[in-house]
């Protein structure tokens, strides 16, 4: 895949960790993945781009603060509890190709050319040591994923290849004259082509990362956490629509009319009385919230909306709330709600307290 190169960067950043990459190609041992996982991670630090989490160690960072805890070490440089730092971002990998010696014809072609040649020369000059020069083509090849940690949901990914070529070869020959030769040979692979296509794959990985994450990940400036932003919520009238029973589902979030039309025309009287046209969706998304119990007597609110930077966060309040007043025939009319809230491109969780009386 093609990648751009990327510009010198100073701004907010992002927080990542990369986990360990698996080694899946038939021929690579498993210390070249767990080094390319490593690589992975001091490149995407000097990119300024992100506060790049340490997950390979962990358990030794864990032993030092077990450490200051136990007493065994002054408290005054023992290392805080309760202060290791979470990932936004999760970047998995595995190794699917690792050829790190592979003979092809153009590299085949130059060791008989240049093999030819010092047999030539040395028809003319039998001093002139015989020799060759060839290549091998080198190829490693990856499949990187970028996950949310907070849903699992895979962001991004891509099969990234790199190649690089190692030229070597020999010399046989003899040192000396009249009487006494002294045979000579040297030469071989010095292996740095596979060593070129890691550095090449990662170089790709990183810009891979940095021009997919999305922007609203990158929201760390220096070592200050953002600060949370209310968001502005909008009831929206109920008119004369009836909820005909409650949905499978206690939360919802719709973002265009077709999709909220077809749930309406299932679960409501009268929907066509609820001022929900198509405009609303240019730039608000719609919730529509029912209690969690599927009581008939249940009641839900909307407490506040807070911008966590990576997400928004509904707070919801559920509580029992005495009947009203029905005719004899009449059905107890069921508790639902419905809210527009800006569409900030940001995933929506909810998170809602229950209070039901005699508990």
């Amino acid at each position: 895949m093609d990648v751009k190169l990327l510009e010198t960067y100073n701004g907010p950043k992002a927080r990542i960790a990369v986990g360990h990459f698996e080694a899946k190609a038939a021929k690579i041992p498993p210390a070249v993945a767990e080094g390319l996982s490593d690589m992975l991670a001091t490149a995407l630090v000097n990119t300024n781009r992100f506060i790049v989490l340490e997950r390979d160690a962990l358990n030794d960072i864990i032993k030092e603060q077990d450490l200051g805890v136990s007493g065994r070490t002054s408290h005054k440089t023992a290392p805080p509890v309760g202060q290791i730092e979470g990932a936004e971002l999760l970047v998995l990998g595995a190794i699917t190709e690792y050829e790190p010696m592979h003979f092809s014809m153009g590299g085949v072609a130059l060791g008989i050319i240049t093999g030819a040649t010092s047999i030539l020369i040395n028809q003319k000059n039998n001093r002139a040591p015989l020799g060759a020069i060839m290549y091998t083509d080198a190829l490693i090849g990856a499949d990187i994923r970028v996950v949310d940690t907070r849903t699992s949901r895979i962001l991004f990914s891509a099969s990234i290849e790199a190649n690089a070529k190692d030229f070597g070869g020999g010399i046989i020959g003899v040192v000396g004259g009249g009487k006494t030769t002294v045979p000579l040979g040297f030469g071989g692979f010095q292996h740095t082509g596979i060593k070129l296509a890691m550095r090449a794959l990662i170089d790709k990985a990183v810009a891979f990362i940095a021009q997919n994450t999305p922007p609203h990940f990158y929201h760390y400036v220096g070592n200050t956490m953002p600060t949370p932003q209310l968001v502005a919520v909008h009831a929206v009238p109920y008119g004369d629509a009836r909820l005909k029973s409650y949905p499978p589902q206690s939360e919802y979030i719709f973002t265009d009319y077709t999709t909220w039309e077809a749930f309406a025309k299932t679960y409501f009287e009268n929907y066509q009385s609820i001022p929900i046209t198509p405009a609303l969706f240019q730039s608000e998304r719609l919730i529509a919230v029912f209690p969690k119990t599927k009581k008939v007597n249940a009641d839900v609110e909307i407490r506040k909306a807070i911008d966590r930077v990576s997400f928004i966060e509904v707070m919801l309040t559920e509580k029992d709330v005495a009947l009203p007043p029905v005719e004899k025939d009449q059905k107890i009319p069921l508790s639902y709600l419905l809210a527009s809230i800006p569409d900030q491109h940001k995933p929506i969780y909810f998170s809602r307290k229950v209070f039901e009386k005699g508990k």
